[in-house]
């Protein structure tokens, strides 16, 4: 469950690498939701979507690092060691093997047969 009191006390404390982490945490939970996905998909140009994967990587590999104890300049060489591997990744696996589409889930709906019963459509 969700501490909101331990976020607002975070945001109090100035504890930004913490705020970072969590805020791309949700950014990715979200995503993975479909909606998000769907809405970026939408809103976004295609070109732009390999640059939002860096920019996931590169905060996400620096909040970590520096939570882990790491120095600033260790974690940002972490962070940008990370950039290559977001583009490579999603030009591999979003451009290359799914033709551009982006995996986003789809939403199974209850369709109602003859008999009155639901079932996944």
């Amino acid at each position: 469950m969700l501490d909101l009191n331990a976020i607002l006390a975070a945001i109090a404390a100035k504890a930004w690498v913490l705020l970072v982490a969590l805020v791309v945490f949700a950014v990715v939970g979200a995503a993975k939701q479909g909606w998000l996905s769907a809405w970026l998909a939408r809103k976004l140009p295609a070109k732009l979507l390999p640059y939002l994967a860096m920019t996931l990587s590169f905060l996400g590999t620096v909040a970590s690092a520096i939570i882990a104890g790491q120095r600033l300049s260790a974690a940002f060489g972490a962070g940008f060691a990370a950039l290559p591997w977001a583009t490579l990744l999603h030009e591999v696996v979003v451009e290359g093997w799914l033709g551009g589409r982006e995996p986003i889930p789809e939403k199974k709906l209850a369709v109602a047969n003859d008999n009155g019963a639901k079932k996944a459509a």
